[in-house]
């Protein structure tokens, strides 16, 4: 492994991490009308995922290979890293309403 490859990874990792920061951030500062829908709709998961098939597999690979034919322009670039934030987000913001829950 070289430094390239050291350092672009820890780019990506700063990337993910900032972006859970910034999803436990956006959760807080909700207005309590807000967390208390969370709330609402975290009690209400366990029953909807019983009763519904989802399989969201070819959605993720379709997801998946986009951005990996799109990494191999400079327009997609910013576009995969873009994701790749907004997925840190997502799962700040995830974790943080499970843990108020």
């Amino acid at each position: 492994i070289n430094d390239r490859s050291k350092t672009v990874a820890k780019f990506l990792l700063m990337l993910f991490v900032i972006g859970i920061f910034i999803g436990v951030y956006a959760y807080l500062i909700q207005d309590t009308n807000t967390k208390n829908a969370i709330n609402l709709e975290l009690t209400s998961l366990l029953s909807n995922l019983a009763n519904v098939k989802q399989n969201s597999i070819i959605y993720h690979f379709i997801t998946i290979s986009l951005m990996i034919i799109l990494s191999l322009s400079v327009i997609g670039l910013p576009l995969v890293l873009f994701y790749y934030f907004y997925e840190g987000i997502s799962i700040g913001f995830l974790i943080t309403s499970f843990i108020k829950y």
